[in-house]
């Protein structure tokens, strides 16, 4: 056995003299700060791209592992055409801008955060959630071996999105989130490294190397946002390192079998739309940080940010320099003006959020019922006028009357009863007045735990008893604690 490891000794020594040493990398995407004088690689999968070439990466653990996930197949045109099919009509402005969030990963690099969490969210399926995941991981490989699901551990996630580095995360049905793992995760995927642990066998921290510089892109039912304000008082620090997108005012263009049959060419085509932007990247080095920068200013300046918002500016910018950087090289066709005005209104709504809620909540729910005041009836809940002759004499002196107000209007938003003291609004007409503004879901959910909301999505007629009208979807309100002493008797 010793002359065994003698002669293993020896021949190793006898390969390092004849073999050149391969550098190998620990992750994917920059192999070198982007500030340093050596020449740009990045690193994806089993390709090393270079501002000129595209070589291959010296094999390593985790260029074996992920083999089958950075895969390259097909053509760039065929990527293009079935990108502009699905994101280029009006409408998907959101999505395509988290579409550029996900080419722009490698941009955080050049930026002053780690990463960040972004969330699209919507109660129901039929939002495209998942398909804009795919179409992202497309970019780098596989649209689906890239993806991680909500099932898989915490700690998977920071080992995957460590691995990753530069590329995007994209998690999948993130839903069964705890308030405190909430606030954790938003947390940790802008520090851009795992949480610190205690070794298993021993009273030490165990090594923590997992870093990384890049996006991170959940699709879920589940509202960060409430989320994290359940969890912690003062929610804004880790609001602040977070972008989430509710698609529900937004329904896609494309019927489901539109969406399939281009989601299935992604599949036939992918991970080459990342070469031409990276390789962009590294020729441009200097413009790149430049345009970034003046990016950030624009969109801190016109969003009125502060410095907590450094966050949101810098995501912003980045998705805003994907679109246009794409749109330069021919990868996507992408309307920049209308995506760059929608996303500055959903930043409005996110900036909104950070504000107490018990000031801003009812602050805006008061403007809605003051702005809809020619739509409001008060009106006792028996009162039909209507049908003043099919009473019986007993019922008929309660049930005939005239409304205490009636609408200026002959469209009903709000319906007030003195006598159950409730007030019942258009939900549609409600969400629409909170677009860009605030999320209407969290914001009900909020206004229901203070005592405001009785109950949501209540079918209601609210012309009834004065003019005929369809059941609509409605918000029941307590009437006395929403008006207080202004509430009629």
């Amino acid at each position: 056995m010793k002359e065994v490891m003698i002669f293993l000794q020896k021949y190793m020594g006898h390969l390092k003299r004849i073999l050149p040493a391969e550098e190998t990398y620990p992750n994917f995407g920059w192999t070198e700060e982007i500030y340093s004088e050596k020449p740009l690689k990045f690193v994806l999968g089993e390709r090393l791209i270079t501002a000129t070439d595209v070589l291959e990466t010296p094999k390593s653990p985790i260029t074996i592992i992920n083999k089958d996930r950075f895969t390259q197949m097909g053509k760039l045109e065929d990527w293009t055409y079935a990108i502009n099919k699905l994101y280029q009509p009006e409408g998907e402005e959101l999505r395509r801008f988290v579409l550029a969030l996900g080419l722009a990963s490698p941009l955080v690099a050049f930026s002053n955060i780690e990463g960040a969490l972004i969330n699209l969210r919507s109660d129901s399926s039929g939002y495209n959630k998942t398909s804009t995941l795919i179409a992202i991981n497309s970019i780098y490989g596989h649209p689906a071996r890239l993806m991680m699901k909500g099932k898989d551990t915490i700690n998977s996630m920071w080992q995957r999105r460590a691995e990753y580095n530069s590329v995007p995360l994209t998690i999948d049905e993130f839903t069964d989130v705890e308030p405190a793992e909430a606030s954790r995760i938003a947390y940790g995927m802008s520090e851009g490294e795992a949480p610190n642990r205690l070794a298993g066998s021993e009273n030490r921290e165990r090594d923590n190397y997992i870093r990384w510089k890049g996006m991170t892109i959940a699709a879920s039912n589940t509202d960060f946002t409430q989320l994290i304000k359940t969890h912690s008082k003062n929610s804004a620090p880790e609001l602040a390192r977070l972008l989430q997108f509710d698609l529900e005012n937004f329904p896609t263009t494309l019927d489901d079998g539109q969406t399939q049959d281009l989601v299935n060419i992604l599949f036939r085509n992918n991970g080459l739309a990342c070469v031409p932007f990276i390789q962009h990247v590294m020729t441009n080095k200097s413009s790149t940080q430049n345009d970034l920068n003046a990016l950030t200013r624009e969109v801190r300046e016109e969003g009125n940010l502060n410095k907590q918002g450094r966050y949101w500016a810098s995501i912003c910018a980045m998705g805003f320099l994907g679109i246009r950087y794409a749109n330069k090289l021919k990868l996507w066709d992408f309307d920049y003006d209308k995506t760059y005005q929608r996303v500055m209104d959903i930043l409005a709504g996110a900036k909104a959020e950070t504000i107490p809620l018990n000031e801003n909540d009812t602050q805006i729910l008061g403007e809605y019922l003051i702005s809809r005041g020619p739509n409001t009836i008060t009106i006792n809940s028996k009162i039909d006028k209507r049908v003043e002759n099919t009473f019986n004499d007993d019922d008929k002196r309660e049930a005939v009357g005239e409304p205490d107000m009636i609408p200026k209007s002959s469209i009903i938003y709000v319906r007030q009863e003195p006598d159950t003291r409730f007030i019942f609004i258009n939900r549609r007409d409600f969400v629409e007045f909170l677009k860009g503004r605030v999320s209407a879901n969290a914001m009900v959910a909020r206004l229901k735990e203070m005592g405001y909301v009785i109950a949501d999505k209540v079918s209601k007629r609210l012309g009834k008893g004065y003019i005929s009208t369809t059941p609509v979807s409605s918000i029941q309100l307590n009437m006395d604690k929403v008006l207080g002493k202004d509430a009629p008797k």
